[in-house]
């Protein structure tokens, strides 16, 4: 399963579409406008054939990035989900966020600063907590149906708190 988006890709890049652009095609004639109307199928007709070619080969080296991220992500998700994550589970995580984050440190390549390993180390450190249990994405898919009409074992009584009971502290 794939974790994140190309959305999820440009919401934590810093430069959004024009940052991806560059990174992944390193080609000048590849603007982030082009590249967003690619991914999203929108008209293409005012840019050279040649430049929607690469733009075209952009996003899908993107999203072959994001499905490798995705797995490497798998790798720590394994043993505490072997059934894999169901959408609720994804839509309450911030799975995405995390997969787009490491993503968009290793489209840096060998060029990556230590500014931003150690600004994307979040990442990795939550993948590490919920192998570690740490940190949990929920039940495992196919865990079985919970009852929301579960029994409550402890009843606890009301309190007040009254002014005279307040006397005395001031």
């Amino acid at each position: 399963m794939i974790y994140a988006t190309l959305d999820d890709l440009v919401r934590v890049s810093v430069g959004g579409w024009a940052e991806l652009a560059q990174r992944v095609t390193r080609d000048a004639r590849v603007p982030g406008e082009l590249l967003r109307a690619v991914a999203s199928g929108a008209d293409t007709s005012a840019w050279s054939p040649e430049s929607v070619g690469l733009a075209l080969d952009g996003v899908t080296q993107l999203n072959a990035q994001l499905a490798a991220t995705s797995r490497h992500a798998d790798t720590f998700l394994a043993a505490r989900y072997p059934g894999g994550l169901s959408a609720e589970q994804l839509a309450v995580s911030d799975l995405s966020t995390v997969v787009a984050t490491i993503t968009m440190r290793r489209m840096y390549g060998q060029t990556v600063e230590e500014t931003v390993i150690k600004a994307t180390k979040w990442a990795d450190d939550y993948l590490l907590a919920v192998a570690n249990g740490v940190v949990s994405l929920g039940p495992a898919a196919g865990a079985g149906a919970t009852s929301t009409d579960a029994e409550v074992l402890y009843e606890f009584s009301p309190r007040s708190v009254t002014d005279d009971d307040l006397r005395g502290f001031a």
